[in-house]
């Protein structure tokens, strides 16, 4: 037993005590719901991209004939900037075989041509290939790919 001075003392010193406990949890607290967010957050991230993948593995197939078991993203670009806000993506499609599927929309005309990769620059020059976004899209290809 003591004096009331000496219990005000250590109920204080105790309070103080609790609050910087206190403090700490809801650091932790803080610190692992930041934690759980970001996975969250990258949990969806990853989700779009898997979408995304299985969207252009599906188009691919759609426009050209062929399935890829993997595709590489290379890049992608704004086509017409100063018209629209569409984005443009360039996919490698690695290992791809053709599955005679081909069901590209009406309003498309694609031919799909077999060639060598390092003769994309031959057709680009004999003017085989004169679309710009085309030519862009070989560009990604040669800056951020070991193939060419």
């Amino acid at each position: 037993v003591g004096d009331y001075f000496d219990v005000r003392d250590q109920i204080t010193a105790r309070i103080e005590k609790e609050n910087m406990k206190n403090a700490q949890l809801a650091k932790e607290i803080q610190e692992n719901k930041d934690k759980a967010n970001f996975f969250a957050m990258k949990g969806g991230q990853m989700r779009l991209v898997a979408k995304r993948m299985r969207e252009k593995a599906e188009e691919l197939e759609e426009e050209t004939g062929f399935t890829a078991p993997e595709m590489k993203l290379l890049g992608s670009m704004y086509p017409f900037p100063a018209i629209f806000t569409n984005s443009f993506y360039v996919y490698l499609a690695e290992n791809a075989e053709p599955s005679g599927k081909i069901h590209p929309d009406e309003t498309e005309e694609i031919e799909t041509v077999l060639a060598p990769v390092g003769e994309l620059r031959n057709f680009i020059r004999d003017g085989k290939i004169n679309c710009g976004i085309m030519i862009a899209a070989i560009g990604f290809l040669d800056l951020f790919s070991d193939v060419v």
